[in-house]
């Protein structure tokens, strides 16, 4: 196995949480790479969840800090300052973190140890924030040594788009253990059609992800629909949860689909499916290069890809099929996200795969035969980890930009937004001032929630009394990433008191 240069480093991730999904699996996998290059790993989790594989998690770390369960907003740039400088920190790895890119100019401005920051970027979402965490990445740019990116077309983007210097972006093909856990040698084909009494000639179709619009499940409905109308012999196997599980079973039930479609829940271990899988189907309209594409494509099962993010850079004609996208990202959030034509082309796939099972157990050859030539994680990784180590040779010099100076009003734009949401809630606290209208019961009940809103107010009543103008930075008054963190902290606080005041507004408007 490769080893890193050094073996006595630390280096401090921010990601979001730990559940399924393909970028926690890339999180888990470096991390055990770095763990058996002699690295130290310490995470900061900054939003809420039930971090569901934290245990996978723990076995590669030092310690898991989940902010949002364990410290206030306020106290979190202090406790990680800290922790740097307690555990020496040598590198910073942000992935998909909010909070993450916003305390990093502080950290560079106040560590009084130098540490390389880097961040990876899986994708650019249009729908939120005009770029999402490519967004947020550019706005602190000069305080990232450098920017890693799943695919290629996201590198260009990100030069031509947001202006990042081609220097300080790289690519870095998330990639796949092919030899010791996605091989189709390690698994007996059958488990999965045997326990779910399908027959070893049946096709099997495979829909494995979260349950979101994003992913466009009633698309692979429609496509169920339609394949079965046709006349077609086949089964659907949808593997992982989400909210949207309750409504597709019910179209499920609607549409007749009950012997074609099989929602299994989520799962540890997918490769079972992979390999008794003839084809797996994915049909997002916002991706990078999926995560479950490397997966599939390892186990030797073609995939049939919308054409979004890099599939095309990871799937070519001779191991599956990219298929044409007519709608745009911004859609995504809406049942309807497809149009005809793009049902009846991945049918007509299908169909194709269906009728001539030789070409799909050929692509399955040629499928397993580009994850081992071209994306090798332990190379990646290898190669990923020598760059970081050697940007450490380079003297970090701070420069507060105007780009920075931009972020700070695009944060505080959304904290106005945030406060004008509270203000109209507390307006309908007002009406609930005098409660002689209810019942005695009910009175006692409106008390207990006015108290606790008052209580919330009080405990944060400095964001009211310290608002913070941006245009104070333009004159100089402050220094921006300070006001940046600031900024940060205050609006969360505000979506925390919008969420709690709602709350409590809610259980008034039930009392009678």
């Amino acid at each position: 196995m490769h080893q890193a240069a050094n073996k006595s480093k630390s280096i401090l991730f921010f990601i979001p949480w730990m559940v399924m999904g393909g970028a926690d699996k890339f999180n888990l996998d470096l991390m055990r790479f770095l763990k058996s290059s002699g690295y130290k790993i310490f995470v900061c989790t900054t939003e809420p969840s039930g971090n569901e594989w934290q245990d996978r998690f723990e076995t590669y770390t030092e310690a898991i800090y989940h902010f949002p369960n364990q410290l206030p907003f306020e106290k979190r740039p202090k406790f990680v300052l800290e922790l740097m400088e307690k555990e020496q920190i040598d590198i910073v790895f942000i992935s998909n973190s909010y909070f993450g890119y916003y305390i990093l100019p502080w950290l560079k401005d106040n560590s009084p140890r130098k540490f390389v920051a880097v961040d990876y970027i899986h994708m650019e979402e249009l729908y939120w924030w005009d770029g999402g965490f490519a967004r947020f990445s550019s706005t602190v740019s000069d305080y990232l040594d450098k920017t890693y990116v799943t695919f290629g077309k996201l590198k260009q983007r990100l030069i031509d788009r947001y202006h990042i210097k081609p220097d300080k972006v790289e690519v870095a093909y998330i990639c796949i253990d092919g030899e010791d856990e996605f091989n189709p040698q390690l698994i007996p084909f059958g488990q999965i059609r045997n326990q779910l009494q399908i027959n070893h000639d049946t096709p099997v179709i495979l829909f494995p992800c979260r349950l979101h619009v994003q992913k466009r499940p009633y698309l692979m409905l429609e496509i169920a629909k339609r394949l079965k109308q046709r006349g077609n012999h086949f089964v659907i196997w949808v593997v992982g949860d989400g909210h949207e599980r309750y409504k597709m079973e019910k179209l499920v039930n609607e549409y007749g689909l009950t012997q074609q479609v099989q929602f299994l829940g989520s799962t540890r271990d997918v490769r079972p499916y992979y390999r008794d899988a003839n084809m797996t189907l994915l049909c997002s309209i916002l991706e990078a290069i999926t995560f479950s594409s490397y997966e599939s494509m390892a186990m030797e099962t073609p995939v049939l890809s919308s054409d979004i993010g890099g599939q095309s850079e990871l799937i070519t004609p001779e191991t599956g099929f990219i298929l044409p996208t007519t709608m745009e990202e911004t859609e995504i959030f809406n049942e309807q996200s497809y149009t005809s034509e793009e049902a009846d082309c991945f049918v007509e796939v299908i169909e194709t795969c269906i009728r001539q099972p030789e070409m799909l157990e050929e692509m399955g050859k040629n499928c397993r035969k580009r994850i081992l030539n071209t994306f090798k994680q332990e190379e990646m990784f290898y190669n990923l980890v020598k760059e970081i180590e050697e940007l450490q040779q380079k003297q970090y010099i701070g420069n507060i930009q105007s780009d920075l100076t931009d972020a700070l009003y695009v944060l505080t734009h959304d904290y106005n937004h945030q406060k004008w949401n509270l203000d109209q809630k507390l307006e309908q606290v007002n009406q609930y001032k005098n409660t002689e209208f209810l019942s005695k019961a009910a009175r006692r009940s409106a008390e207990k929630y006015l108290t606790l809103i008052r209580k919330e107010l009080n405990r944060h009543k400095h964001i009211f009394d310290d608002t913070f103008h941006a245009h104070s930075v333009r004159s100089g008054e402050a220094k921006v990433s300070e006001q940046l963190l600031k900024t940060y902290i205050k609006m969360e606080i505000t979506k925390r008191m919008d969420w709690k005041i709602g709350h409590y507004l809610k259980k008034l408007s039930q009392l009678n």
